[in-house]
């Protein structure tokens, strides 16, 4: 379980460096929002590790002024 988490804070860790690069380019905005597309099985990791409810169709991380929409495919 270790392994996973730490798996998953280092996806976290690369989410907060594309804020980090949007914040310092032209396409900064108040608001963003990114929508991303994932199979079922990471789609449900996902959830799953954010203590969302696996039933959810999408899932929102924010982070900034960045909002990540992920979307079951």
């Amino acid at each position: 379980m270790g392994e996973n988490t730490e798996n998953f804070g280092s996806e976290i860790a690369k989410l907060a460096e594309i804020v980090e690069i949007l914040d310092n380019s032209f396409f900064y905005s108040n608001n963003v929002d990114m929508t991303i597309t994932l199979e079922e099985v990471r789609f449900r990791k996902l959830l799953n590790y954010l203590n969302y409810n696996t039933e959810d169709k999408k899932c929102i991380v924010s982070i900034g002024n960045v909002n990540f929409t992920f979307l079951k495919k």
